[in-house]
């Protein structure tokens, strides 16, 4: 996403009154989150830096991108709920599903490649 469209669309987000400050908020928050991982992952990759399976879980739950579309969703809610230990471990589970089905589609996309490359 280049850096006028990301302003063009938070521009848009504000301006129509769907997005309140507390999803504002979280919103840059989590994005920022977002793209810190992102940058960490890149230098892992570029520094050969190979990390163990929790830590790799751990940055995985940040780099899927689950948490800036998440603030939305939980548009107006109270920080007492929407960091309430049933929520973090809904929303933990949530971010789970989507690692496993991005490496599933992955792992599954990369075998048809196999197969179409050996026929």
């Amino acid at each position: 996403m280049t850096p006028h469209l990301l302003v063009r669309f938070w521009l848009r987000a504000i301006e129509s009154g769907e997005v309140g400050p507390v999803a504002q908020r979280r919103f840059v928050e989590y994005f920022t989150t977002y793209v810190m991982s992102v940058v960490d992952e890149a230098a892992d990759r570029d520094g050969d830096v190979y990390r163990s399976v929790n830590d790799y879980l751990d940055i995985r739950h940040e780099t899927a991108g689950f948490y800036p579309l998440y603030a939305f969703m939980l548009q107006e809610l109270p920080d007492e709920v929407a960091n309430h230990p049933a929520m973090v471990e809904m929303s933990l589970c949530v971010t789970d599903m989507l690692i496993i089905d991005n490496v599933h589609f992955h792992w599954c996309g990369t075998l048809e490649t196999k197969r179409l490359t050996i026929a």
